[in-house]
């Protein structure tokens, strides 16, 4: 009984591989991409690979492939300048916001046209906005652009004028992260990075900075 259901249940182990390819190319499979998927695991069951095998190195060939390595865009003919389509829209949104791919709404969105209208665009920038990932913007935008990304591993700082500073820059860091990463949650104004009234910071750095009323959220 186990081996003839473990038969049975093999189509949807490579319905499954498919939809895996689609989400790796970030777009739906073309027809000529879903067959040749479909033709590698036929002919490696042909060439007497059991199925696991086969399931593995069609895997393998989604993930070697130029749709899953390349984030490319269709070149339209001619010199007339034309919109990205709904699917590239929403990797270079993901990209940019979360650097990487795009999730499962947002592929819904993009599958039904939606991101080619204004409102449904900006509402799914918002609700990217105030998830978790946009820490990642925070990260590989806020701090190349405050040129701060490699100060983890900074050590040009002289420990006689400096002794705090070894024990402080990964706190440090670590606020600036999530002072960016609160402005682009909530939308605020750059300008905030020059004169704004708060920022994060734990017992050490409050301590350092001389904030007497600190008071640890654990939220």
């Amino acid at each position: 009984v186990y081996r003839r259901d473990l038969h049975k249940a093999e189509p949807g182990h490579l319905d499954a591989v498919l939809e895996l390819a689609g989400r790796a190319y970030r777009r739906p499979l073309l027809k000529q991409e879903n067959a040749e998927l479909r033709g590698l695991y036929a002919r490696l069951r042909q060439s007497g690979l059991a199925h696991e095998e086969s399931i593995r190195l069609t895997i393998a060939r989604v993930f070697v492939a130029a749709a899953f390595l390349y984030r490319s865009e269709q070149v339209p003919e001619g010199p007339k300048a034309v919109a990205v389509d709904n699917h590239e829209l929403a990797t270079r949104l993901s990209y940019f916001l979360w650097s990487s791919a795009p999730d499962a709404e947002l592929r819904q969105q993009a599958r039904a046209g939606a991101l080619e209208k204004d409102k449904q665009l900006l509402a799914q920038v918002r609700r990217m906005q105030r998830h978790p990932k946009i820490r990642r913007l925070a990260t590989e935008f806020g701090c190349q652009w405050l040129q701060i990304h490699d100060f983890p591993v900074l050590s040009l700082k002289s420990e006689k004028h400096y002794p705090e500073f070894s024990g402080l820059k990964a706190d440090m860091y670590e606020e600036s992260i999530r002072f960016l990463a609160d402005a682009f949650a909530e939308d605020r104004s750059l300008i905030e990075v020059l004169d704004s009234d708060h920022t994060f910071v734990n017992e050490r750095l409050a301590k350092f900075y001389g904030i007497a009323d600190f008071k640890a959220n654990t939220s």
